[in-house]
């Protein structure tokens, strides 16, 4: 799990490389992060499995507070 500038995964990216984002505030992003561990089990380190997870959790649990952070930001314009 990461954050914009601080995320040491992110900043590994080539600077023409694509990337795929997925936020807290979106309904599918747990069960996307959940589905990634599911097919990365076997290739990926247990420390980054339990990572996914944990951002899974998270997204999961802070899901109505982010979504409701983004209704105020866009009643204010």
């Amino acid at each position: 799990m990461g954050y914009k500038k601080t995320d040491p995964c992110l900043q590994k990216a080539f600077d023409d490389e694509r990337l795929f984002v997925l936020m807290t505030r979106d309904v599918s992003a747990p069960s996307t992060v959940l589905e990634w561990i599911k097919l990365s089990i076997w290739s990926q380190p247990d420390e980054k499995l339990r990572e996914a997870f944990e951002c899974a959790l998270e997204m999961k649990n802070r899901f109505v507070e982010m979504n409701e952070r983004k209704l105020k930001c866009s009643t204010k314009k």
